[in-house]
């Protein structure tokens, strides 16, 4: 919304998507089964070349990481439901 919004301004509004990066934040911070589950694979300068990439892009959305960009498209592909009871499960609800 705010890209369609912003564009006839000339502003690309984009969204970073990394799943968990491996940041003090996450480390000293509650577990929780979707850390379990996804796991703690970027580290920070992973997702800073994602950013330099989008900053200079007109895409719209950026998943970070080949496990979240697998996870991206085949939710783009698979219906609601399913798409919400994969999320569920990796979040352990």
């Amino acid at each position: 919304e705010l890209n369609i919004e912003w564009r006839r301004h000339g502003i690309v509004v984009s969204d970073i998507m990394p799943p968990f990066v491996n940041t003090p934040m996450i480390q000293n911070g509650p577990a929780s089964k979707s850390f379990e589950r996804m796991g703690i694979r970027l580290r920070p300068e992973q997702v800073a070349e994602v950013v330099w990439k989008a900053a200079r892009g007109n895409k719209v959305h950026y998943p970070v990481g080949l496990q979240f960009k697998l996870l991206n498209a085949l939710s783009a592909v698979s219906p609601d439901w399913l798409t919400r009871r994969v999320m569920r499960w990796i979040g352990g609800y």
